[in-house]
């Protein structure tokens, strides 16, 4: 089903979050109820769209109201947005995040239990108490669980977007919150997102880092970091949606520290594959589905090299203890992919790795 989205940023928000800035992470301004009806009434009747070249479709299709807290809204507005909903093509379904305090006014949620929702995902950001003062986030722990419980206990499916590099935020905060979440009845049933903490332009974050009160994660410690969580999150049996913010022109720009990447969600998901794979089978062999191959050689090699790191072994020796299954016919990795780090014929040696190749490939 095709997702239409509607950033609406910084709407309903209860407090301003010390790193947030959704118009700079979105690089647009809120439409408003009327702008949502006009586009879905306009893929409803098939009529294409001229600014975005798409090919008209009448099928149902996912409308996704992301960036502010929509059940924090003021009453009139939400209804209006929700009866713009109802342009949309028959069959189709709504998706919306929102603040955790957000949800305690029981009206609303018997409204919403009139639309075919497919999602409602609680902007979390942690569950941890102090991370959540430091953050200004302005609700705790608690109130996460009490939404997810309140939302559950109206059939409205649910999930839930956490962060990463979060002010009084480590590694173990982190992991702390999946545990919490896996403690709650069915929590296979409950998909997760993972966002890094970035400094942009014109935040309290920012001013707290150039006064040095803030170190924000490389997009090497990000990495890491966010493999072991992804690692947790899949032993847990959380489905997992997203690691990484949309790449945007208007991100980009406002960007001042931080792990910014645009293909933060590979690196993740290779530094917890190298991860695995070292534990499992210290010293190898390893033997890896084809399809996951470039977690490992992708983005100049860094699954190759942080198993190489981890293991002790040269990047050459880990290509040859390396068995890709599901090819034409197994073979094992001995250095004949032009981009890997150890190759003959890239201008770099066993373990040395171009260190301006990486960093025009901006990976760690």
């Amino acid at each position: 089903m095709r997702r239409i989205p509607f950033f609406l940023p910084m709407k309903g928000c209860p407090s301003h979050c010390v790193y947030c800035d959704q118009r700079e992470i979105t690089g647009v301004e809120p439409p408003s109820p009327r702008d949502v009806a006009e586009t879905l009434f306009t893929r409803s009747r098939g009529v294409s769209s001229v600014e975005r070249q798409e090919t008209p479709s009448p099928e149902p299709c996912e409308v996704c109201f992301f960036g502010g807290s929509f059940t924090c809204l003021p009453r009139p507005l939400l209804r209006e947005y929700l009866q713009s909903f109802r342009k949309a093509p028959p069959g189709s379904l709504l998706r919306f995040s929102t603040h955790p305090r957000c949800l305690d006014d029981a009206s609303i949620l018997e409204e919403l239990e009139t639309y075919p929702i497919s999602a409602a995902e609680l902007g979390a950001a942690s569950l941890d108490a102090k991370v959540l003062i430091a953050s200004h986030r302005n609700h705790d722990g608690e109130a996460v669980i009490s939404g997810i419980e309140k939302l559950r206990a109206r059939n409205l499916p649910v999930g839930v977007q956490l962060m990463l590099g979060l002010p009084e935020q480590d590694l173990s905060s982190a992991l702390e919150d999946l545990r919490r979440l896996a403690a709650l009845p069915d929590s296979r049933q409950l998909p997760l997102r993972l966002y890094p903490c970035l400094v942009l332009a014109g935040t309290e974050l920012e001013r707290r880092f150039h006064q040095g009160r803030y170190k924000p994660l490389s997009v090497e410690d990000a990495a890491i970091q966010g493999g072991r969580w992804f690692l947790l999150a899949k032993k847990l049996g959380f489905p997992v949606l997203r690691i990484g913010l949309q790449e945007t022109v208007s991100l980009r720009n406002s960007v001042v520290a931080g792990p910014y990447h645009p293909a933060l969600g590979e690196l993740v998901r290779g530094s917890a594959l190298a991860l695995e794979l070292a534990e499992t089978t210290p010293r190898g062999p390893w033997v890896v589905p084809a399809a996951q191959r470039s977690l490992l050689t992708g983005h100049g090699g860094w699954g190759i090299r942080l198993l190489s790191r981890i293991t002790g072994a040269e990047p050459v020796e880990v290509l040859r203890l390396l068995f890709w299954t599901g090819e034409a016919k197994n073979r094992r990795r001995s250095g004949s992919s032009k981009n890997m780090p150890g190759d003959k014929g890239n201008g770099t040696h066993g373990a040395k790795v171009n260190k301006a190749d990486n960093e025009e490939r901006n990976v760690p």
